[in-house]
């Protein structure tokens, strides 16, 4: 099979491009820089980049199968709205029509569930409304629905992803929480007996996304993802502390604060989703960064 992969030097897209790599596939990759140097990888006579801007206006040669765009803006509180609307919507213009271009016949978009915005339910899935979302969200809504456009012309699913692990650096919630948990500094948090999943593995994400290479849908689908065997999230933390040595404590919050599960029930059932506990992802968590600290 043949990949267009863009976002191939981030944190996910990195380990899409090993795990495709591994497999037989042929990537071709876009990146702003020209012949990124990604260890172990560069010299796959498999992987070709083109240097491209998705901002701008992309081509792409013909033969295509898959492609897969995992670029994108978070951005922080300070990034203005036309920064995302560059990244996040003219970019997944570009590539979309690209991709049409080059004859891919399946389209898979990383979105996130940041689409939401303020969450209110108990459990999140694929019909949560949507409400107030931020600049990233909207933007990144936005995006699926210009992929859902095209479903007429190949098949599209779009992946609604919380916080990838083991990230640690502008990673999600829990990397913050290690952090200051490896400072000693207190922990504060809301909801200690709220279940807790709203996390993914990078590893499970990336051989998630590889084996779609082998599954059939129709049309247009979304998939909200989440980690397998949630847990009350004061039992959460005191394990993340407990593996790495902390000596931080735990400061429960009162006052109104959203708590939510992630359903990966369609994904499962429908893609072959295989998720890992929570609990592995944050000993993978605190594991990595314990050893990279040595």
């Amino acid at each position: 099979m043949r990949f267009l992969l863009t976002g191939a030097t981030g944190f996910l897209g990195r380990q899409v491009l090993r795990v495709l790599l591994d497999q037989g596939h042929e990537v071709v990759a876009i990146s702003r820089q020209e012949n990124p140097t990604i260890p172990d990888l560069s010299n796959s006579q498999n992987l070709s980049w083109v240097q491209r801007d998705i901002r701008e206006h992309i081509v792409i040669e013909k033969g295509m199968d898959i492609a897969i765009h995992a670029a994108g803006l978070i951005g922080d509180a300070g990034t203005p709205l036309s920064a995302y609307i560059e990244q996040n919507v003219t970019g997944t213009t570009n590539i979309l029509d690209a991709a049409d271009r080059a004859g891919v016949a399946k389209f898979i978009y990383l979105s996130s569930i940041s689409i939401y915005g303020e969450i209110n339910g108990e459990v999140v899935d694929e019909n949560t409304p949507r409400s107030n979302a931020g600049s990233y969200g909207l933007t990144k809504f936005i995006g699926e629905e210009l992929v859902r456009e095209t479903s007429s012309g190949m098949r599209s699913l779009c992946l609604r992803l919380p916080g990838i692990l083991p990230k640690m650096e502008g990673g999600p919630w829990l990397s913050k929480v290690l952090a200051r948990a490896l400072k000693g500094e207190s922990i504060e948090y809301f909801n200690p007996e709220a279940p807790f999943n709203n996390a993914v593995d990078r590893e499970d994400l990336a051989e998630f996304i590889a084996s779609l290479v082998g599954r059939e849908w129709m049309g247009h689908e979304v998939v909200t993802l989440g980690a397998s065997e949630s847990m009350p999230l004061r039992e959460l933390l005191e394990f993340m502390l407990a593996q790495a040595g902390s000596i931080s404590t735990l400061s429960e919050q009162s006052g109104r604060s959203s708590s939510f599960v992630i359903s990966s029930e369609h994904a499962k059932q429908n893609f072959g989703y295989n998720p890992r506990p929570i609990q592995d992802m944050v000993r993978r968590l605190v594991r990595g960064k314990l050893q990279s600290a040595t």
